[in-house]
């Protein structure tokens, strides 16, 4: 004990045994910070596995969702469209090109539209029903295409208070379509009534998985049944906090189709939260509402959307040569005064609009623009006529024959044609190949040059007039009992070219008269009288069965990749438009030329082959 006392209190030994002690307690702290260092790895390890599971669960649970959701658009795609069907979805790339067309300030105006704005909010004094009214080339199509865009934006901006889905259908109707029943109502509401509860449903899940247990029970094929079961009657509708907008376009006289759909909808507003817009002309809205028995708001275009006029203008004027620079003298003031005269002649016709700034933007003076804007603002009938009666005057007569051919195929083929397609078929007309008249430029190029106040080529490369209105107005071929062809009342006639011969010679010398070239100018004159720009119902469908038999004929030496596609449009529908040939309204002179193809087609073994071959 003595030795022990004696050792622990050595100075030495004691501050050995405070180190020691210290050491011990330092590391009595590094083993706590460890273990809870290691606890708290534990517990973080802990969590994110948590996490993860989590994650992994939700994902699970996400990828079955999916899977049951993609099982529900798959059924109701096959119930709708067919088990394999594609490119189905054509709305989406009507919607693509109309946007393509819309100038930046387009539909603004509606900002301050009460009906529109009334009837976006869902107003208790509007009618969920708003009809746009319009004739041809009054902007309807394009204000439609801005009130989707508006809406899709709305739908995705943070001050959208409601849920929304919004569907749109483009009709555009394509008369070669079913030609002998052309666009049956039944067919047009059946096509329009699956595109738009389509897109609704993809756009909403509740209502994709609603109608996905109904669909088995609809017939698909009748448009009242796929509205009354999948929305009308539809009792999950109410538990669907969407609004669905709607917006159609392009249905004319197919309008009354859903007549019954529409008083529905408009009589049970507040239960199916439904709001349609729907196109249309004057007509197109008395006919729906007659059919229909109700009544459908409707907002006129016209001066309305003079606005979108005046863009349209301004526009066209920027991208001419001679008046796109403002600061040039006189360009700011001539500017102005098209566009002031010009808005206001036209009342929101766009066709009217195109057709006199397509005139402004071929002359150089400020008188020919006064006098071309003087010309504007009669009836589009007439400006059809005169814009006719311009191409007469200006055109050779190749030209004109050309364009005779072509207003044949546009208004009679069973099917619409690409640029290669009708210039193989062109160049089986027999009177201009043997004329040497057959033009070395590219039909496209004419048609988008010469005559684009008559025709257009489609974004899917079809040719088409250039408003529906030019089929009905073009003049139609008159025949003498002769059978010569005078043209219309104001071609001129050889007696009146021999009266006012008669008086040159009996005023101007000889010399003068020579000099002027008059003799020169009556004949054109003459020759102009059975060269003008017209129709020929009574022969178009055995013109289009010749250059069918044609096509067929010279099956095996053209081989051009336009007269290969012809070939294909021969085979499919001769037979179709020699069925059409009402013979005892033809020509005689054609009848025989068409008996001899026909001998031709059955007794020359290429002909036959080629005939058989088709598919």
């Amino acid at each position: 004990m003595f030795f022990r006392q004696l050792f622990l209190d050595d100075d030495f030994i004691k501050d050995l045994l405070g180190q020691m002690e210290n050491l011990t307690a330092r590391e009595h702290r590094l083993v706590s910070a460890q273990s809870l260092k290691a606890g708290q790895d534990a517990a973080k390890a802990s969590k994110e596995s948590v996490v993860k599971l989590d994650t992994l669960i939700e994902s699970n649970v996400a990828q079955k969702q999916d899977k049951l959701d993609q099982h529900f658009k798959s059924k109701v795609q096959e119930v709708f469209f067919g088990k394999n069907a594609k490119d189905f979805d054509t709305w989406d790339a009507a919607l693509r090109k109309n946007k393509s067309l819309l100038l930046n300030g387009t539909g603004e105006w509606l900002d301050d539209d009460t009906l529109f704005t009334s009837w976006m909010t869902g107003s208790n004094e509007a009618s969920p029903i708003l009809g746009i009214e319009g004739g041809e080339g009054s902007g309807k199509t394009l204000l439609a295409t801005h009130i989707i865009s508006r809406l899709q934006k709305h739908r995705l901006s943070n001050s959208a208070k409601a849920r929304s889905a919004i569907a749109y259908y483009f009709l555009e109707e394509d008369s070669k379509d079913n030609s002998k029943a052309t666009f049956k109502k039944k067919h047009v509401a059946e096509v329009v009534s699956k595109g738009v509860l389509w897109q609704l449903a993809q756009m909403e899940l509740p209502y994709l998985k609603s109608i996905a247990g109904l669909c088995d029970k609809v017939n698909t094929e009748d448009p009242s049944d796929i509205w009354n079961k999948l929305l009308l009657e539809n009792e999950d509708r109410p538990g669907i906090e969407s609004t669905f907008f709607i917006v159609i376009d392009g249905l004319g006289d197919n309008i009354n189709g859903l007549a019954g759909l529409l008083q529905r909808i408009s009589a049970d507003a507040s239960r199916l939260r439904t709001r349609v817009i729907i196109t249309g002309n004057q007509h197109s809205f008395d006919v729906l509402e007659e059919a229909g028995d109700m009544r459908v708001t409707r907002m006129k275009l016209g001066f309305r959307n003079s606005i979108d006029i005046e863009l349209y203008i301004i526009a066209r004027m920027d991208a001419m040569e001679t008046l796109n620079d403002a600061s040039r003298a006189g360009v700011a003031e001539t500017r102005t005064m098209i566009l002031s005269r010009l808005t206001f002649a036209t009342s929101g016709d766009y066709y009217i609009t195109n057709s006199a700034l397509s005139t402004i933007e071929g002359v150089d003076s400020l008188s020919e623009i006064e006098q071309c804007l003087n010309e504007v603002g009669s009836a589009r009938p007439k400006q059809i006529l005169a814009d006719i009666k311009k191409l007469n005057m200006t055109l050779k007569s190749a030209e004109i024959d050309e364009v005779n051919e072509i207003i044949v195929w546009v208004k009679w083929a069973r099917r619409w044609m690409s640029p290669l397609q009708l210039e193989a078929a062109i160049r089986l007309n027999t009177n201009l190949e043997a004329s040497g008249q057959i033009s070395l430029r590219s039909l496209e190029s004419k048609i988008r040059e010469k005559y684009s106040l008559l025709f257009k080529i489609e974004d899917n490369r079809d040719i088409s007039f250039s408003t529906e209105e030019i089929g009905d107005i073009v003049p139609v071929k008159r025949y003498q009992s002769s059978g010569t062809d005078y043209g219309s009342e104001e071609q001129i006639s050889p007696a009146e070219i021999k009266i006012v011969k008669h008086y040159l010679s009996t005023v101007c010398p000889s010399d003068v008269y020579d000099k002027f070239g008059f003799e020169e100018f009556f004949a054109q004159k003459l020759e102009r009288k059975t060269k003008y720009i017209c129709q020929d119902p009574d022969n178009a469908h055995l013109i289009l069965a010749m250059r069918c038999l044609h096509g067929i004929l010279d099956g095996q030496t053209n081989m051009t990749p336009g007269a290969v596609k012809f070939r294909t449009y021969a085979t499919d529908w001769l037979f179709d438009h020699l069925e059409e040939t009402d013979l005892s309204r033809a020509d005689r002179n054609l009848k025989a030329e068409a008996g001899e193809l026909l001998a031709r087609l059955f007794t020359e073994e290429s002909a036959i082959k080629t005939l058989l071959m088709s598919d």
